[in-house]
């Protein structure tokens, strides 16, 4: 069994107990759909409700229009990608319902200058693909520690 396929079987097994933070209204902007896909029942199995769209500008549209507790943005996006993403939930002028809602960012690079990148963006913390159970669960504690 791949290391993947190994993450994939232990997430099955995860209740929203284990999870933390359940019941978070989660937006998760991601264009790979095979990864969005896998972020939206990871997120679903650890007892959150997920919304995905594929674009920064359709997670924009979705903020000013519906209330979320999280907003998870993939770095790399076409068109409007997760730090720019950021910079105009923060900017106040983007028409959001939240300009301070947690935000993280998602990337493949690992641990580096997307990181920064996505500091400086305003976002509040990163991830790295793929976004798996220990990763999801130790953000939320951190920004949902009552919950």
């Amino acid at each position: 069994m791949t290391d993947r396929a190994a993450s994939l079987q232990s997430e099955r097994n995860i209740s929203p107990a284990a999870a933390g933070a359940a019941g978070l209204r989660v937006l998760l902007a991601e264009d790979d759909i095979v990864n969005q896909r896998l972020g939206c029942l990871l997120l679903e199995r650890l007892g959150h409700r997920p919304v995905c769209v594929s674009d920064g500008l359709r997670a924009l549209e979705l903020l000013a229009a519906q209330p979320f507790d999280l907003v998870i943005l993939d770095v790399e996006m076409p068109g409007l990608g997760g730090p720019d993403t950021a910079a105009r939930i923060r900017s106040g002028t983007s028409g959001v319902r939240d300009p301070a809602i947690p935000i993280l960012g998602l990337s493949g690079h690992g641990d580096g200058p997307e990181r920064v990148r996505c500091l400086e963006a305003g976002m509040d913390g990163y991830l790295t693909k793929p976004l798996g159970v220990e990763g999801i669960t130790r953000a939320l504690a951190e920004f949902f520690p009552k919950r």
